[in-house]
């Protein structure tokens, strides 16, 4: 189930008070570590760096106009991608029966 449109997006509010003081710089800079992901992403917060926590180490996630919407949390994985090995039929032999 989505969230309720009357409830509107939520931003943590220390991240909003962190872009309002870096938001003179043009250039892109690092405003900070953040451990909210669940924070939507909007036009303010755009070209801006965030150190985003996954759990163990923080990554960094700069931000542009495409993922106005979507929340911090998609852009920083927690999870490893799963790998197989591949199996390695050349080191069998074969033996007649």
């Amino acid at each position: 189930m989505t969230r309720s449109n009357w409830k509107g997006i939520y931003l943590k509010p220390n991240l909003s008070k962190k872009f309002l003081i870096n938001k003179n710089t043009p250039e892109k800079k690092l405003i900070g570590k953040e451990w909210s992901r669940n924070s939507v992403i909007v036009k303010n917060l755009v070209n801006l760096k965030l150190n985003l926590y996954n759990g163990k180490k923080f990554t960094p996630v700069l931000i542009s106009d495409q993922m106005i919407g979507h929340k911090l949390g998609e852009f920083c994985l927690t999870k490893l991608p799963c790998a197989h090995k591949k199996k390695n039929n050349k080191n069998k032999k074969w033996v007649k029966k």
